[in-house]
């Protein structure tokens, strides 16, 4: 299919706003290439990809496929959603959005509530929403706000800078010992996948049908024998389909295959993170945290009240947070590596692209068998050189993080900040500050 020239756009009809029209023959092929781009990557870079492939603007294709481009030049308005409940936004616009924020540090700009609600109205490729709603988003995106010229400074909560710059430090230093390093992570694949015109009976029982596939790879390509992949159809985040039974008896027989002293990293899935005991919280009974504070043979006064036991084991829980699975590979000799939230520092989702890519050209029945074996074979296509190219994307983005915190403090350093005041004045960020408090 040969891409639609910008010449063939300019021929086209204007409406009343300036938007350019696409003619009924383009707008059939630039929906084609973007249905069979959006079964296999997030919505951003689907629409980026084709741009560049058909030569209209990734705007336009965002109208196009949302409708928003109706007959007759008529625009679709703008949804007003003040005063309506948080809108709940797909994984893919919450991270445009951290990205978004991220951008005005690498511009040399303190990023604030106003400017980054202004930078979304400008674009098409995240859902328009009220300052009220952007406001709740950000804080549940790690972000907090300070004052900064009578504005709302948007800064990164400090555990989250903390986090990340120890995962820096971390992997730098295991390649540096040349430590194997292995990457881990899940993904779906449904029925539905395909290229090109869609049947759209096939596409709604594909919906319905997919097939999870939990995998592990590096710079070597996946790990030989250490794929699994099973059919579910829920049609939610993988998580319904991973509990940790599942996954924990599936690590066990990946570790047998992983050398003593690699390091693996993984995120903090749920099923990742079952930890290894419970420890108190301030909802526990006061006997349950005084038998914890026994157990471990941390001295507290008998006639302390609730508050106080809490204090204590707020001070030694660190040392007590442990997970079942990094239990598991601690005894095989191995590190986990977990990343920090909304970080896209795992190579494999580069890879998980390429396979999805592979199902999509292929998948011609829409039915799962058929599907399962061409995911079977596109796991088998991806080369060492595909991942030692998808590592070096990854290796660029952690430079990028680096450099991120480093024009955050030039730029955050010389102002007053007082967090603490500035939080008692902020009911959502208090609410937070106070939950994070006690949700130990």
């Amino acid at each position: 299919m040969e891409p639609a020239t910008s010449t063939s756009v300019e021929n086209n009809n204007t409406s009343c706003k300036g938007h350019k029209q696409l003619e009924g023959k383009t707008k059939e092929i630039v929906t084609n290439v973007y249905n069979y781009l959006i079964k296999a990557m997030p919505e951003p870079m689907a629409l980026d990809r084709c741009e560049s492939m058909t030569g209209i603007s990734s705007s336009m294709v965002y109208r196009l496929v949302k409708g928003r481009e109706l007959p007759g030049n008529v625009q679709a308005p703008k949804v007003d959603l003040r005063g309506r409940k948080l809108m709940e936004l797909e994984e893919d616009h919450k991270l445009a959005v951290w990205r978004m924020v991220h951008s005005f540090y690498f511009n040399n700009e303190i990023p604030t509530l106003e400017g980054v609600f202004a930078k979304i109205q400008g674009t098409e490729t995240i859902p328009q929403m009220s300052r009220k709603t952007l406001r709740r988003l950000l804080h549940k995106l790690n972000f907090r706000y300070v004052k900064h010229n009578r504005k709302s400074a948007v800064i990164e909560k400090s555990e989250v800078v903390t986090w990340r710059h120890s995962y820096l430090r971390s992997i730098a230093e295991f390649r540096k010992q040349n430590r194997k390093i292995y990457y881990l992570d899940e993904t779906w694949v449904s029925a539905g996948h395909m290229a090109g015109k869609q049947d759209t009976t096939s596409v709604r029982a594909g919906k319905e049908h997919r097939l999870i596939v939990m995998h592990i790879g590096s710079d070597d390509g996946f790990l030989k024998d250490s794929s699994l992949i099973f059919s579910s159809k829920k049609t939610g985040d993988n998580q319904e389909d991973i509990n940790a039974d599942r996954f924990e008896q599936w690590f066990e027989s990946v570790l047998n295959h992983v050398p003593d002293k690699s390091v693996i990293v993984m995120d903090n899935a749920p099923c990742h993170s079952r930890r290894s005991e419970r420890i108190p919280t301030i909802k526990s009974p006061k006997d349950e945290m005084q038998q914890w504070l026994r157990e471990k043979g941390i001295a507290y006064d008998d006639s302390a009240v609730k508050a106080e036991l809490i204090s204590l084991i707020k001070q030694h829980r660190s040392k007590y947070m442990q997970y079942v699975v990094d239990d598991m590979a601690r005894r095989r000799g191995i590190t986990i590596l977990r990343l920090p939230p909304y970080h896209e520092l795992n190579p494999i989702e580069l890879i998980w692209v390429q396979v999805k890519e592979y199902v999509a050209r292929h998948n011609v029945t829409f039915k799962l068998a058929d599907v399962e074996g061409l995911l079977d074979v596109a796991l088998k296509e991806v080369t060492p050189l595909a991942w030692q190219i998808a590592i070096n994307r990854i290796l660029q983005e952690e430079q990028r993080m680096w450099q991120l915190d480093v024009n955050s403090d030039i730029l955050v350093d010389p102002l007053v900040i007082h967090l603490h005041a500035d939080e008692s004045n902020d009911s959502d960020s208090s609410v937070s500050s106070r939950e994070a408090d006690l949700a130990i």
